[in-house]
């Protein structure tokens, strides 16, 4: 890596951020990797001590990056972090209320046991802790729509009973609304002399699929993904598929049989996200993992790697792009706000010359960001006939009372799937993802911001929801805490009202960095503001650098 720039970020930069959300609408949130932190160092060698990598290999940076995509998962070996989507996260963290890596890496280099509980984000934000610390260029990027496909045939297929409802326990294959692994730069020898394959390499220590028998994922050219190159090492099919492969919808007859409905090549792998190097503002890099959809370089590419896995050619028609004479869109927010009620627009619109008659259905499913169909909260079915040139539109709505309960703890969306049939029985499939977002955490500061002088942080919360909020508590995590966890327990709160917590802070160092104050209860996890703060230097004191906070409630 020549950059002087590039090397900042990637090597020392220790904050960071972490994208969210859908490809309609990105959200990031503040992440601290603490790599210079005690014991981040030593935990990233304890790690490849405890693994089967050879002594002679450490100084293998390739060896090393596969080593630590499966020591950061513990399914295979006592790594660092337990994965769980159950959404049952007794007995541990909550994924959505952890903001930065090092109270993981303590509690792990202490007791030397699995710290509970990592989603994707959290795996990402370790590894990046991990491979910074040994110097290791390494960036957290996310890949929205991001494809799971358990079969490597480079299909995500989705089946549907006759009322087109999702059928689950058929549907192995998924795609999430956002994933998050790494890339670290290093050179490739071992796939090519002139280096045609060096540069920024995919790793992923989220356990979805094993390789050589292990969880465990690259590193992966991206030089090669982006050629179709799925063969080279390592798991280029999968990560090929991740940002490329085609979703299919399939319609599943009383007697078994199957119908294709649907079929879409360009959804999977939608704006894939880093933070920019220097700044907070995010880098579209998808163009290093794809060529632009629908163009000859991409095409040859899905070829490339359909030869190489021998699988059958896959008709990637593009069906949302069709002309028809009768046209369906979903009318749908980007977003929902967690607690409040959600209305979606069903136009149907008759651009023929004559009455048509349609059936319709209309589905709004819960879905954690990983493809998991949590529950059905909606779901409608009529027949109707629109006149020559008209347009319908249908309503849909949820109350927050259908879903508050249940979710709270999750990253979740609501999918939308609408399908209708002409008299024909030519069908239309609209699909949406609207990404729910959490209620803010306010901040107030009060009082000058100088070293070694008091101020007061201020918090307060007030809930939106529906439903009582128990086992309430603040927590204050950053840089300037030196990445402990302060939690203040509140009382419980009922709906409307406020939760309010005041805190002294005393900072020995100057410095600019930020503060993340967290609301978590049983019910809602990961509402959260961050709060960037300017340290100014005290004359009379020799300490500089990193911000130390004395924290007193």
């Amino acid at each position: 890596m020549t950059k002087e720039d590039e090397r900042q970020e990637y090597v020392l930069q220790d904050e960071g951020r972490v994208y969210f959300g859908s490809s309609r609408k990105i959200g990031s949130r503040p992440w601290y990797f603490a790599q210079f932190e005690n014991p981040v160092l030593s935990c990233a060698l304890l790690l490849l001590a405890k693994s089967s990598l050879k002594w002679e290999n450490w100084g293998d940076p390739v060896l090393v990056a596969r080593t630590l995509s499966a020591m950061v998962n513990n399914v295979d070996d006592d790594g660092l972090l337990v994965g769980n989507w159950s959404g049952n996260y007794s007995g541990g963290v909550a994924p959505t209320e952890w903001k930065g890596s090092l109270r993981i890496i303590e509690e792990y280099f202490r007791t030397q046991t699995p710290v509970q509980f990592g989603q994707c984000w959290v795996f990402s934000g370790c590894m990046t802790s991990l491979a910074r610390s040994l110097g290791i260029p390494c960036r957290s990027v996310t890949n929205f729509d991001s494809a799971h496909d358990t079969d490597a045939n480079l299909t995500v297929d989705n089946y549907f009973d006759d009322s087109y409802m999702p059928i689950t326990d058929r549907n192995s294959d998924s795609v999430w609304n956002f994933h998050v692994w790494n890339d670290l730069w290093m050179r490739r020898p071992d796939l090519a002399e002139k280096g045609e394959f060096d540069g920024w390499q995919a790793i992923d220590a989220t356990p979805q699929e094993t390789s050589e028998d292990i969880y465990q994922t690259g590193p992966c050219s991206l030089n090669a993904i982006k050629r179709g190159l799925v063969n080279l090492q390592f798991d280029g099919k999968f990560v090929f598929a991740e940002v490329n492969a085609c979703i299919k919808h399939w319609a599943i007859g009383k007697d078994g049989s199957r119908k294709e409905i649907f079929s879409d090549p360009r959804k999977v792998g939608q704006s894939i996200s880093t933070k920019a190097v220097g700044s907070d503002e995010r880098q579209d890099v998808t163009h290093q993992y794809k060529y632009n959809e629908g163009t000859p370089e991409e095409e040859e590419a899905f070829k490339c790697a359909e030869s190489q896995l021998n699988v059958a050619a896959c008709d990637r028609t593009n069906d949302a792009a069709k002309e028809r004479y009768i046209r369906l869109s979903l009318n749908a927010p980007n977003t929902c706000l967690f607690g409040s009620n959600l209305d979606i627009g069903l136009e149907m619109s008759n651009q023929s010359k004559q009455v048509v008659q349609l059936q319709y259905t209309a589905t709004v499913t819960i879905k954690k960001y990983n493809g998991h169909i949590m529950g059905t909260v909606k779901q409608e079915k009529d027949s109707l006939n629109i006149r020559a040139g008209a347009t319908k539109t249908m309503k849909l709505s949820v109350a927050a009372e259908d879903y508050v309960k249940d979710c709270g703890t999750e990253e979740f969306g609501f999918e939308i799937v609408a399908v209708l049939t002409d008299a024909d029985g030519r069908k239309q499939v609209s699909q949406s993802i609207i990404h729910v977002t959490r209620p803010d955490v306010l901040i107030e500061l009060t009082g000058e911001l100088k070293q070694n002088k008091d101020f007061r942080l201020n918090c307060s919360f007030m809930n939106p929801l529906p439903i009582n909020l128990t086992g309430c508590a603040f927590s204050v995590d950053g840089p300037g805490l030196r990445g402990q966890l302060a939690d203040y327990p509140v009382s419980d709160l009922a709906p409307g009202q406020t939760a309010k917590c005041s805190l002294t802070l005393n900072p020995a160092r100057a410095g600019q960095r930020k503060f993340v104050v967290s609301f978590n209860s049983a019910e809602l996890k990961g509402a959260y503001c961050e709060q960037p703060v300017v340290v100014v230097p005290d004359p009379g004191s020799e300490n500089g650098g990193l911000l130390e906070a004395d924290i007193r409630p």
